[in-house]
């Protein structure tokens, strides 16, 4: 046994989460081993419930009988999962903005970044965790605003030590808020909607930013004045 094994347990448990039954149900451990051998996945299921097809084929890999056809590691699985993100983002269309500024993790970032705000411990802790994901991530899906998430992590540091301080409340609630999501969006969604409330973080990023623009570009305006 290796990752592989996990790889199939977590991709029926993410089943189960959005049909609510297994993917190769029976009373017996003798039974289910022989629906694996001899059935294919009930794919049925998830498109009864409208589950998107990026997502079917996360499903399908990871549920595969031959763990040569799973992702072969966490990391990889955690890759497939971002793929399957933005390709999602990128089925939404025109109403994409009001659909990730609605999503169940993303609120939930908003309601941790209006608590963070006036407590510069948290804050601290938002910007070093932030600032370390940044750094391990490739900047490329992040496109002409990966030099705005570096500005929003400049920022929130001269904010914290008390650089600076012209921004509006809402402006630095959302930029915390972004910061909060790239962190880890995925201890942001609420248990009873896995996966669902999952926007991608590199569409975020580009959200806030549209939002906080001018705020940024003052902000690296005063720095280059600082220097």
């Amino acid at each position: 046994m290796d990752a592989r094994s996990d790889i199939y347990a977590l991709g029926g448990t993410l089943w189960f989460a959005l049909t609510g039954l297994a993917p190769h149900p029976g009373k017996t451990l003798e039974e289910i081993r022989d629906r694996k051998a001899h059935d294919g996945l009930p794919v049925a299921q998830l498109i009864a419930r409208k589950v998107p097809e990026p997502l079917v084929k996360l499903l399908r890999s990871t549920l595969a009988i031959d763990p040569g056809k799973r992702p072969a590691s966490a990391r990889e699985l955690m890759e497939a999962l971002r793929t399957c993100r933005r390709s999602l983002t990128r089925r939404v269309g025109a109403g994409s903005e009001e659909a990730a500024l609605r999503s169940e993790a993303f609120s939930r970032a908003l309601t941790d970044a209006k608590a963070c705000a006036g407590d510069p411990e948290s804050l601290q802790a938002v910007f070093d965790s932030a600032a370390k994901k940044a750094a391990a991530i490739s900047k490329k899906p992040f496109k002409q605003n990966w030099a705005y998430l570096q500005t929003m992590l400049r920022l929130i540091r001269a904010y914290h030590r008390g650089e600076y301080d012209q921004i509006s409340d809402d402006a630095l609630v959302w930029i915390i808020a972004a910061l909060n999501y790239l962190v880890d969006p995925f201890d942001l969604i609420p248990d009873n909607t896995p996966f669902l409330g999952l926007v991608d973080d590199a569409h975020v990023v580009e959200l806030v930013t549209d939002k906080t623009r001018r705020t940024l570009d003052a902000f690296m305006t005063w720095e280059t004045a600082a220097r």
